[in-house]
């Protein structure tokens, strides 16, 4: 099994509730229906997550994704195909991305958490800018009250744990 190392989608919408005429048409869907499982052995990947209720999965050609649940408390999900790719195994590992951060599916979450298949573009100054903020890591120095607790307990910047400078003031 290759794995395929893909750039990562930080704009997935959450899925809507679906009511009406949409719930009606996702509670019985004409296209093909997938599992998390079918779509991890399609991703050539190992499915983490076993047992318990199996959602309804399928692709419509909706601009936003949607989700409902039967009246047995079973879930379907109804996955946007407008911008997902044609071939396997990139397909079902979008499929998957889209299940985890758009439904927040457990089993979708703990197939992917941890694997490297999504790659986020990030600059050496992102979060940089956070970082000076707070004080840390090459922003600006720590703030004159950190300081002076640190001297007053005989500490040096550089030998102080982060979780040991509290100090009783009077």
């Amino acid at each position: 099994m290759t794995a395929v190392i893909a750039k990562a989608n930080l704009d997935i919408p959450s899925a809507i509730h679906l009511f009406g005429d949409e719930r009606l048409l996702a509670l019985r869907p004409k296209a093909k229906r997938y599992t998390v499982k079918e779509l991890c052995e399609r991703a050539q990947i190992r499915n983490r997550a076993t047992g318990g209720p199996q959602p309804i999965i399928f692709l419509w050609n909706k601009p936003h994704h949607g989700q409902t649940i039967r009246d047995n408390a079973q879930r379907v999900y109804a996955i946007s195909s407008r911008s997902l790719p044609q071939c396997d195994p990139e397909r079902s590992l979008r499929l998957l991305e889209i299940l985890a951060h758009g439904f927040h599916d457990y089993a979708a979450r703990e197939a992917l958490c941890g694997r490297g298949f999504f790659v986020a573009e990030v600059s050496p100054d992102d979060g940089r800018a956070w970082l000076r903020e707070i004080g840390r890591r090459g922003g600006r120095a720590r703030t004159t009250k950190k300081a002076l607790t640190s001297k007053a307990n005989g500490r040096s910047k550089a030998t102080t744990p982060l979780h040991s400078t509290l100090v009783k003031t009077h």
